[in-house]
């Protein structure tokens, strides 16, 4: 990485020299003392920016050993992958944990998990209400702070693409190369700071940012396994309700449908021709077969829902706060709030050094008085 940057710097050297020349020799052309006085005040500014322009590819060349202390074992832009990582997997172990237990205690609350009544008043099939309806408002938690880990996590995520497009990419293709020139060249020695310090705390600042906080995951976030809870014991329907040849015979109906049978009718000689009632606007076959179709599913959903009240989960309160209640509120959504606010805890310590580092790094790096801008950042 240092070689195109010391051709940068060669060009950038050249091109301050150039613009030094051109302003000696209009000072002379044009017999002006102001700007030959303004070529040798730039000349100061020049050697300056030739020294910061060293010290800039030093750092450069020895990122990696500079951020040795912090990554250990690894380089440093494995062990920042690492961090995100584990903060990125954090997230979506708790989502997948308080989604399961969110089907569990569905099971409970419901007659069963995946069961619907396409009825007009199913209170007339349900008698009103469901077992275990007062634990229905911890569903509503659960799947509020699903959402909010795994909204999380894709930050996370989109960090750590954000780092790698900063870190590997834009610093070192063009923040630094393109500061390095403009830094030599006085009008646009700002501009070229700015570049530069910028540069500098993507490519340096972001990943010790990263690392330190590597050093506080351990006591920031949760340690163990989220606590769950049991899932409630079958019952008699569930085995047809949610067997899985109900589930296969339902699933073809649906993918072949009225189509696919009647597709079959002319491999049947002689089958006669089914007309649709007036004004239906499809052909008689599907028709009738949709609606045969239908009347199955209808007797069929009825026929359960009739008989689900009489054979509901129905369990004590107490056993009810002492086996999903506690385990849920103290256990399993707490364990989730640690967890969110733990990495954002760890995003901000990512982020908040490197836009306060990048402030000073800009001032120094773009400041007319060097001394100035080096009391600034120590």
């Amino acid at each position: 990485m240092a070689d195109p940057l010391l051709m940068t710097a060669a060009i950038g050297a050249g091109a301050g020299a150039a613009f030094l020349a051109l302003c000696y020799m209009a000072g002379s052309l044009l017999q002006s003392q102001a700007i030959k006085t303004y070529a040798r005040l730039e000349i100061d500014e020049y050697v300056l920016s030739a020294i910061l322009v060293i010290l800039v590819l030093g750092i450069v060349a020895g990122r990696d050993q500079i951020l040795l202390p912090l990554s250990g074992t690894q380089t440093p832009d494995a062990a920042v992958a690492n961090e995100l990582g584990l903060i990125q997997g954090r997230l979506f172990n708790a989502t997948r944990d308080l989604a399961v237990n969110n089907l569990r205690l569905g099971m409970l609350v419901g007659y069963n998990y995946n069961y619907q009544i396409p009825l007009v008043l199913p209170a007339a099939y349900t008698r009103g209400s469901s077992p275990s309806a007062g634990a229905g408002p911890l569903v509503s938690s659960l799947i509020t702070g699903s959402d909010g880990l795994w909204l999380l996590a894709l930050f996370v995520r989109a960090e750590y693409i954000f780092y790698l497009f900063l870190s590997r990419f834009a610093s070192l293709e063009y923040l630094l190369p393109l500061g390095i020139v403009l830094r030599f060249v006085g009008p646009t020695r700002k501009i070229g700071g700015m570049l530069i310090g910028a540069g500098l705390a993507v490519y340096l600042v972001f990943p010790a940012a990263v690392l330190f906080g590597a050093a506080l995951h351990p006591s920031l976030m949760p340690q163990g396994a989220m606590p769950m809870v049991q899932p409630p014991g079958s019952l008699p329907q569930n085995s047809v309700v949610c067997s899985q040849v109900i589930a296969d015979l339902a699933a073809i109906g649906e993918i072949v449908g009225p189509t696919g049978i009647c597709s079959l009718l002319p491999f049947f000689p002689g089958t006669p021709s089914i007309p649709a009632p007036i004004g239906i606007g499809m052909p008689g076959c599907a028709y009738w077969v949709s609606l045969i179709w239908w009347g199955i599913k209808f007797f069929f959903d009825v026929g359960m829902a009739l008989s689900l009240p009489n054979n509901a989960m129905v369990i004590s309160p107490d056993a009810l706060i002492q086996s999903y209640y506690r385990p849920l509120v103290q256990g399993a959504l707490p364990f989730a709030l640690q967890t969110a606010m733990g990495a954002m805890a760890l995003v901000l310590a990512h982020i908040i050094p490197l836009i306060l580092i990048a402030k000073s790094l800009i001032e120094f790096f773009a400041s007319e008085g060097q001394i100035y801008g080096l009391s600034k950042i120590i």
